[in-house]
């Protein structure tokens, strides 16, 4: 609700940057709904800049309108605009089968693996999905490269499942 009614009309419903006010606007809004434009962005990012805005670039700050709660909310949402339920169903195979042994079940990591907490938002939202995209192809410490063992549409639902379970 909370982006229908302060989101969707700049970014479009669907967050393809086509909301009926997005015309008027001197800067085109981010399409939210773009995989590869909103992977640049971690959450942390994305709440920084729905909160305190960017006007330079014709985006309010909703800090004084809206909780923190509500805007971590909303940004969640926004988030979730580019995947599908097919695609975090998909990761979640993929993440069984190569991940689970190290990050535990639920992305609670393994203490003997060394494995960080997946699930740990405070983690998590600090990283954006282009940088785990990046650790997941080449490895990461003792994580191995998955480059060559998975597709790209599987490393794609991958890291959308595990930001799932954040």
């Amino acid at each position: 609700a909370s982006y229908a009614a302060n989101c969707a009309p700049c970014h479009g419903a669907a967050g393809k940057g086509d909301g009926p006010s997005a015309s008027g606007l001197s800067f085109a809004p981010t399409a939210l709904g773009d995989g590869d434009k909103i992977a640049a962005r971690s959450f942390v990012e994305l709440f920084d800049i729905t909160k305190n805005g960017n006007m330079q670039r014709m985006m309010p700050p909703w800090g004084s309108r809206l909780t923190d709660q509500e805007i971590w909310d909303t940004v969640g949402y926004a988030w979730s605009l580019h995947t599908s339920r097919e695609e975090v169903d998909q990761g979640k195979v993929v993440y069984e089968a190569q991940c689970a042994s190290c990050h535990g079940a639920g992305g609670e990591g393994v203490a003997s693996a060394g494995a960080p907490d997946l699930a740990d938002f405070s983690v998590t939202s600090q990283t954006s999905q282009a940088q785990w995209a990046q650790s997941l192809a080449r490895g990461k410490g003792t994580m191995p490269a998955f480059a060559d063992k998975l597709s790209d549409a599987e490393q794609r639902a991958v890291l959308t499942y595990v930001r799932s379970l954040s």
